[in-house]
């Protein structure tokens, strides 16, 4: 999933998760994994490696990982703008919000630290990583799709919780 969504649903989680900052953050974590078992659409991290599946440590060198590090920027920028809009309802909420939104992205940048160094726990959870992510699905609609259900399916949670 992109970055946006796994922002969304750890925000989401979160806020419903707010009388308690680190279960929200450990839900919003685990929150990651649990919607990337669902078949969807992501930037993936080949563009992280080289020909020979080495880490790709010059960024400028590399214009297809030039791109994707702009992407994602945008991305992250993206979610942060989104979520304030949506969860920042008041001052408590900024808190939380960013906790989630933590949570959520957490695991993909684990993977950036698995594929520039490859040692020690990062393999394990690497591994966990991949095991649990869904394979692509065929068509590209579907693949988008499923994100924007997921998306409202945990916005809906929060804001049933929040309006009931």
């Amino acid at each position: 999933m992109i970055l946006l969504t796994h922002a969304l649903v750890g925000a989401s989680v979160a806020n419903l998760l707010s009388f308690n900052p680190a279960l929200a953050f450990g839900a919003s974590f685990a929150s990651h994994y649990l919607i990337d078992a669902i078949p969807h659409r992501d930037y993936g991290h080949y563009y992280f490696l080289d020909r020979n599946s080495e880490p790709t440590h010059y960024i400028f060198h590399n214009y297809r990982l030039f791109s994707q590090i702009f992407a994602m920027s945008l991305d992250i920028i993206l979610s942060v703008i989104l979520c304030s809009i949506i969860f920042f309802t008041n001052p408590a909420t900024i808190f939380i919000t960013l906790v989630g939104i933590a949570g959520g992205i957490l695991p993909d940048f684990l993977q950036l630290i698995y594929h520039l160094y490859k040692k020690g726990p990062m393999i394990s959870v690497q591994k966990f990583h991949e095991k649990i992510h869904a394979p692509k699905p065929s068509s590209f609609i579907y693949g988008i799709l499923t994100q924007v259900f997921v998306v409202l399916i945990f916005l809906g949670a929060y804001l049933l919780q929040r309006f009931l």
